[in-house]
């Protein structure tokens, strides 16, 4: 997970964050203290799930442990805001790689638990905000983007009891429904953008370039995705060719298919060479998928140094090695001296 990750490369200051972003974090801080002083009783009848999680995470009170409350805090912040072009929607495929597993995993762990308390409260509003991220990750401009969104989607993004202002908007004609389909019950994703940004009462605060994205993924604490590009790749010997468009410096992880977790990380300036020499020590296409970190900048010594960047913080914060990273690690050494020359010269010049 990548979570703290802002503390290995530096950080954009609170002072320099653009005004507009710095408004909406101040409004999302003092929304979660404000419904931290409602009476539990209260908001236990309350029939809104965002303000039943805010609540939980304004209490301290919280039913998640400190990694799970921020990726919570972090969905919760991202479906308040709304890409409204390109420039500002560079991050939505990192969320929906990062965020939307990590809450599936926090959903899945909620629901072996033995009841307690406000377990099935929990798991309802969680349900809920995995629908309003997707939601939110459909009017973007990522892969999930659609060209429409239905009235249920969007009404749960302006935060509406029911569809019926969306049926009156539609009326106005503040909404458009997709031309050239009969009958369509699907609302124009730019109409859509426009009226969650401008004509509601809870509006979403509109993100109209990178700055905008780069100070809120400093926010939550996700700014590795201001310097990194990533995709997920199944491995299969007749798809390692697909890597021969990655140039330049990497970083890689092998991500066991069923229970998420990283078997382990490498860096490589040539990253297709480096796989095919994992490939000829040992078949792991089965059990792994492939997880690809490419630097943005074009500049060769900025992509080495956050590449640098990105190993060292996991190899920091690196757990427990089960049987199976044990087994990984027997026969992937290739890289190792590599790995650690990179990491003295990184630490030296951290000293």
């Amino acid at each position: 997970m990548f979570f703290l990750f802002s503390e290995s490369i530096p950080q954009n200051p609170s002072a320099n964050r653009d005004s507009q972003v710095s408004k909406a974090v101040y409004k999302f801080n003092r929304s979660i203290a404000k419904v931290g002083l409602i009476r539990a009783s209260d908001i236990i009848r309350t029939d809104d799930p965002i303000d039943f999680l805010k609540f939980l995470l304004g209490r301290k009170k919280l039913f998640l442990d400190t990694e799970q409350a921020a990726i919570i805090k972090a969905i919760l912040f991202v479906v308040e805001t709304m890409p409204i072009n390109r420039n500002g929607s560079d991050s939505d495929n990192g969320y929906f790689r990062i965020l939307l597993p990590m809450l599936d995993e926090t959903i899945h762990n909620l629901r072996t638990e033995k009841l307690r308390g406000f377990v099935k409260r929990e798991i309802e509003a969680l349900d809920m905000l995995k629908q309003m991220f997707l939601a939110r990750l459909s009017l973007g401009f990522g892969k999930e983007k659609q060209e429409g969104i239905s009235a249920h989607a969007l009404s749960l993004l302006a935060r509406q009891k029911d569809i019926r202002s969306i049926q009156n908007a539609v009326s106005a004609k503040k909404l458009e429904t997709i031309k050239g389909k009969t009958n369509s019950h699907l609302i124009c994703s730019v109409s859509a953008r426009a009226w969650l940004t401008k004509s509601i009462k809870s509006r979403l605060m509109p993100i109209k370039n990178r700055n905008q994205i780069n100070d809120i993924n400093t926010y939550i604490n996700l700014e590795y995705l201001n310097f990194f590009e990533g995709f997920s790749l199944n491995l299969a010997l007749d798809r390692i060719e697909l890597l021969s468009s990655v140039q330049g410096p990497a970083v890689y992880q092998f991500i066991d298919k069923q229970t998420k977790e990283t078997i382990y990380t490498g860096y490589s300036k040539n990253l297709l060479e480096r796989i095919k020499v994992h490939f000829s020590l040992i078949n792991f296409a089965e059990e792994c998928s492939l997880c690809i970190h490419k630097p943005k900048t074009t500049d060769s010594t900025k992509a080495v140094e956050h590449c640098r960047s990105l190993i060292h913080f996991h190899m920091l914060n690196e757990d427990g090695i089960d049987f199976k990273k044990r087994e990984m690690k027997r026969f992937i050494i290739s890289d190792k001296d590599e790995i650690q020359e990179e990491l003295e010269s990184y630490e030296q010049k951290l000293a």
